[in-house]
């Protein structure tokens, strides 16, 4: 075998299609390519294709503006992401595949260089929270100049670190998890751009080591005589590269190949996320991108205004069964008790001043009681007060025992070692739930009691009418056991004047107009409850100012009967005082998204609350109807009676409650919920309750199945039972036969179409192979065709060598057989080599018009050799 000098024409004919790292041989010579066929041996294909150029571009037009995306989804502002998609989409026909106009690399470096100098002109005045967004702005200024010129592999490079950049980024704006369902649809774009690059990379370095370097080679000076053979001359070997070396680095299948490795980058990163150990915060708390609730135990009347168009996200609340477990959904919105507020001046409502913090231990529920455990998770807030359905008692889980009932303030509170910069999760048992509904009753023997000073100092500041001191107010409700009670005591020069004259002429004349008992406190209360909530009363949140010089509340009992639940709450408490009736505003929430995915209430900003509790002592408990009491209620102590005189809203938030929009919106919901619990939030305590805790029981259950098996079989039976057809005390069971009945027909309406499909796909598969093509018939193996080219030869004594390869037997057949046939049959054998070649070694197929020519030279050749002499 002897070696020369390649030349870049070998295999010119038309239908020569060769595979790299062919042997080829040429009149006993052989000529190797380092990396492919000859350049014009590749045919170009039938169908039109997209270059590897083209994609990158549409990838990177792609991935350019969604990057864009997600940070305009952190900065709520679309405007540069507009501009740079208009300009990626024109770049793309105006520059890249038209040529119309680009910046020059001069052109666009002192664009870039103005950019940088305007941005940083705005970094330092901006204030600290603005800055980060103009760091961000300065890369999409940075990534529209590099898309007005051409894109090169540098340009291409450089647009994509600059996305990735403006992607981290994003990721400080956003926590949404919208926004991380666009993140991993940009991480599949940013893996098919990066591997573009790649080969557009590569197929560069490659043509320029192809036109720079020759391979030269001689064999070593000897001292002896030796005779001269071929190898003794210099050889040179040139790499000879397809035009279409992109494309065949790329192969077929990216979207394929990119989707899978996609996915295993996701799982992997997935592991890497939940089961690497964590320690402290999370790395993207919400605690440093959400402000606290905004809730505050003092309000003036407006401030929660604001919060009602919030929807900012404040807590979960779980309401569960205690005995079964079973999830609650309440008839009416529940009622989340937080802080009390009973001094009011001038349109501005504070707790009574105290000193000290006595925090409490939470009672124990009742016996025989019917309870329900709130489940409740808060969001990060600078008051230590807490959420919860009243009554409250201590449930049997450490979370329970967290949260304290403060003596002083009269509500829940946590205590000083929970931190209040993050999320808080306690569990609370209460009786006010009964029968799907929200009981408006609160015993008084519930909270720990009060001593005599403090009790007596509660109901001084629960009767306290605007503008007078405790004792003025306790003398002129008939109090004479009050120290400081007597009339004397007073001035009437220097009394402060009643601002509150038509509140108190409004409360007495629906008194009289109903005929009312004024004793009966339960019965004066609802009619003063109902009047509020009634017309011309109106609910609204675009209240004009009241007049100047008149008390606010008086303006909206007499004048202008519109506000929000401040004003409402703030009329009935002090309607109630004016009649001797003690009283105090609650703030907390009011209701909540149900979520039916995940079986709770979902509490944001907008939910805020204020309402009205009215406390009725032991003489007056008894004009509460039986039917509003809780179970095991005990009035020794008194109660405090639950009023909202604030008007039901026409378009309630569950006017879609039921409909496929509240399941979708609820499922939404539950995602969010899960996204921000789970990957924002996820923390080293989150990660040990919800990954690890779970695997190291499972770990047990596995190792006590092992050393006890019969056990471990005897009480999966009975859980199995008891899920399936209930309890020994009537529990319902867990499993629902309908929804069995239901999986039985739909795996037989599948197990239907599959038979049908197969019976559908035998009868018209014989159909249509008869009617396929004979060019699709007529695909054949190349070894097969290839042997009966050998056996065909073979029968007239022309048989390949072990050291030929398969064109040089073709080469050395053509010529016996141009010297016994003729011309004609000389450049057969090689004609169906070539087409061997392409198959075997090259991975192509033969079209059906080759794959004719094949036959029909085999048939040529067959012909010749039988009409023409034998070879002896």
């Amino acid at each position: 075998m002897f070696l020369k000098r390649i030349n870049s024409t070998t295999l010119a004919d038309s239908t020569a299609k060769l595979a790299p790292l062919v042997p080829l041989a040429e009149n006993g010579h052989v000529h190797r390519t380092i990396s492919g066929a000859a350049k014009t041996s590749v045919a170009a294909p039938k169908c039109p294709t997209v270059t590897v150029d083209r994609l990158l571009q549409i990838n990177l037009a792609v991935l350019v503006p969604l990057g864009t995306f997600l940070l305009g989804m952190g900065e709520h502002n679309f405007l540069l992401t507009t501009i740079l998609l208009l300009v990626a989409v024109a770049s793309i026909f105006a520059i890249d595949r038209w040529g119309w106009i680009e910046l020059n690399r001069l052109a666009a470096n002192l664009a870039g260089l103005g950019v940088a100098l305007y941005s940083m002109v705005r970094f330092f005045l901006a204030g600290s929270e603005d800055q980060l967004l103009v760091i961000a702005n300065l890369l999409v200024y940075l990534q529209i100049v590099l898309l007005l010129q051409r894109k090169t592999h540098r340009v291409g490079w450089q647009l994509l670190v600059l996305s990735v950049l403006e992607v981290v980024t994003a990721t400080a704006l956003n926590l949404s998890i919208l926004f991380g369902l666009l993140l991993a649809v940009y991480v599949f774009v940013a893996l098919a751009t990066l591997g573009l690059l790649f080969i557009q990379t590569e197929t560069f370095r490659l043509r320029a080591l192809a036109q720079s370097q020759l391979v030269r080679w001689s064999p070593a000076p000897s001292n002896k005589a030796e005779p001269r053979w071929p190898l003794r001359r210099e050889i040179q070997v040139a790499m000879i590269l397809p035009a279409d070396l992109p494309q065949q680095i790329l192969g077929r299948g990216i979207l394929g190949r990119t989707a899978l490795f996609g996915l295993g980058v996701m799982v992997v990163a997935g592991i890497c996320f939940f089961f690497l150990p964590r320690f402290g915060k999370a790395i993207l708390d919400p605690i440093g991108q959400q402000a606290s609730i905004g809730f505050s135990p003092a309000i003036k009347l407006g401030d929660l205004g604001p919060l009602l168009e919030n929807p900012e996200l404040v807590m979960q609340v779980e309401l569960r069964e205690a005995a079964s477990d079973a999830p609650v959904n309440l008839r009416e919105t529940p009622l989340l008790r937080g802080s009390l507020i009973n001094r009011y001046q001038h349109g501005e409502w504070r707790p009574t001043p105290t000193q000290v913090e006595d925090l409490r231990k939470l009672s124990k529920a009742p016996r025989g009681a019917d309870l329900v455990r709130e489940r409740i998770l808060i969001q990060p807030q600078q008051e230590a007060v807490v959420f919860a359905v009243y009554p409250p008692y201590e449930a049997d889980l450490r979370s329970g025992r967290r949260v304290r009932f403060d003596q002083t303030r009269q509500q829940l509170s946590r205590t000083n070692r929970d931190a209040r910069d993050g999320e808080f999760e306690y569990e609370l048992l209460t009786t006010g739930v009964s029968q799907g509904r929200q009981l408006r009753i609160i015993p008084q023997s519930q909270f720990p009691p009060l001593t005599r000073a403090a009790s007596d100092l509660q109901q001084m500041a629960n009767l306290q009418m605007p503008d007078e001191s405790p004792a003025y107010g306790a003398w002129r409700n008939g109090d004479d056991t009050s120290p400081a009670s007597s009339p004397t005591d007073t001035n009437p020069d220097t009394d402060p004047v009643d601002r509150l004259t038509g509140l108190r002429a409004a409360a007495a004349t629906r008194i009289r107009d109903r005929k009312l008992d004024p004793d009966n406190y339960y019965a004066v209360a609802k009619s003063l409850e109902t009047m509020l909530g009634s017309p011309p009363f109106e609910y609204t949140l675009e209240r004009p100012p009241a007049q100047s010089g008149v008390d606010p509340i008086e303006d909206f009992v007499v004048r202008n009967r519109r506000g929000h639940c401040e004003y409402f709450a703030s009329a009935l408490t002090l309607m109630l005082r004016s009649q001797g009736i003690p009283a105090q505003m609650v703030i907390g929430f009011r209701g909540g998204d149900w979520n039916a995915a995940g079986s709770f209430y979902t509490v944001r900003q907008l939910h805020a609350h204020a309402w009205v509790e009215a406390f009725l002592d032991a003489d007056h408990v008894d004009d509460i109807p039986k039917s509003e009491l809780p179970g095991k209620f005990d009035g020794r102590q008194g109660a405090w009676l639950v009023l909202d005189p604030t008007p039901a809203l026409d378009n309630d938030e569950n006017t879609f409650t039921g409909t496929w929009r509240s399941r979708i919106a609820g499922i939404s919901n539950y995602l969010q919920v899960m996204w921000s619990t789970y990957v924002v939030g996820l923390n080293a305590d989150r990660q040990e309750k919800a990954i690890f805790k779970p695997l190291s029981e499972l770990g047990q259950t596995v190792q006590h199945a092992l050393t006890s098996p019969a056990r471990t079989a005897s009480g999966l039976a009975t859980h199995l039972w008891q899920w399936l057809f209930g309890g020994a005390h009537g529990e319902r069971p867990a499993f629902d036969w309908e929804v069995v009945l239901a999986l039985a027909i739909l795996i037989a309406l599948i197990y239907a179409t599959y038979r049908i499909g197969r019976m559908t796909a035998r009868w018209i598969g014989p159909r249509k192979r008869r009617r396929a093509s004979s060019a699709t018939r007529r695909r054949i193996n190349p070894v097969e065709f290839y042997r009966r080219l050998e056996t065909l030869l073979a029968r007239h004594g022309l048989r390949r060598g072990k050291a030929q390869t398969q064109l040089e037997f073709a080469q050395a057949a053509g010529h016996k057989l141009q010297a016994k046939f003729g011309l004609g049959a000389a450049c057969l054998p090689r004609q169906l080599v070539e087409s061997f070649y392409r198959i075997r070694f090259g991975g192509q197929a033969l079209d059906s018009a080759e794959s004719q020519a094949v036959e029909q030279v085999l048939d040529e050749l067959t012909e010749t050799l039988r009409r023409g002499p034998h070879v002896e």
